[in-house]
């Protein structure tokens, strides 16, 4: 089968490049870093990731005004089928198995979510993107927090990780949300409590938020989603388990 950048030198070894960064755990560069990778002029990148992306190859998140986001760009299963069959043709005795890659849906990430003391969202900037998916998040205005602080450390968040939260699911007690106080924003746990709603955190250290029943708004206390997922970028170190010798 002939692929569709078999007659493109150009953007062949641009999506071999970018398929090489990804795979080293880096996100893209910019169009200066990319064309001096390349040996290339850099007016001709963004032409040449647009042709990637029409062909299947890529995607990416763009800016209002149309530009790339170049550190948001992923490459599709079709892209690394295109680098197995590369591989499997420079050398036929390798076998190389391909995963499928599910759908994934680019979904704004921000810092600006305190899990002790409130982190303030006009710090935040900007947001980047998150591929995550799409099954997952399916809702438009999903939107993922940076974790700061170490309050809600009970359930294993850490400065560092996202929660995900959908400012639409309906929430229970227990649920894990995100609230603004004037602001900011804050990882709770919430509870009911005769008229009025807990906002605890899982660090004991941490004192309850008490939003009373009819002030819920009036404190400058509102709940803004659901977190529905974490992704957590800290992996604690494995114990083995003890096993009974052989006899005992």
């Amino acid at each position: 089968m002939r692929d569709d950048i078999e007659g493109a030198p150009a953007q062949r070894e641009l999506l071999e490049t970018i398929l090489a960064i990804l795979e080293s755990g880096q996100q893209i560069p910019n169009y200066q870093a990319l064309a001096k990778l390349l040996g290339k002029s850099q007016s001709r990148i963004p032409e040449s990731i647009k042709k990637l992306r029409d062909k299947g190859y890529i995607r990416f998140a763009e800016t209002a005004t149309g530009k790339v986001r170049t550190g948001s760009i992923i490459a599709t299963g079709k892209a690394w089928e295109w680098r197995a069959r590369s591989l499997a043709a420079d050398s036929p005795t390798v076998t190389t198995t391909v995963l499928e890659q599910t759908q994934t849906r680019d979904v704004p990430a921000y810092r600006a979510v305190g899990a002790g003391n409130p982190q303030y969202g006009d710090d935040a900037g900007d947001p980047e993107y998150l591929s995550l998916p799409a099954e997952k998040v399916s809702r438009a205005d999903v939107f993922v927090a940076e974790v700061q602080g170490d309050s809600m450390a009970g359930d294993d968040l850490r400065t560092g990780d996202h929660v995900i939260v959908d400012p639409h699911a309906r929430w229970n007690d227990g649920d894990m949300v995100v609230v603004a106080d004037e602001d900011a924003l804050m990882v709770k746990r919430l509870w009911h409590e005769g008229n009025s709603i807990l906002l605890e955190s899982s660090n004991p250290e941490n004192a309850p938020i008490i939003l009373e029943s009819g002030r819920e708004h009036l404190g400058g206390q509102v709940i803004q989603g659901k977190v529905i997922g974490v992704v957590l970028w800290h992996v604690k170190p494995g114990r083995r388990n003890h096993r009974p010798q052989a006899g005992t």
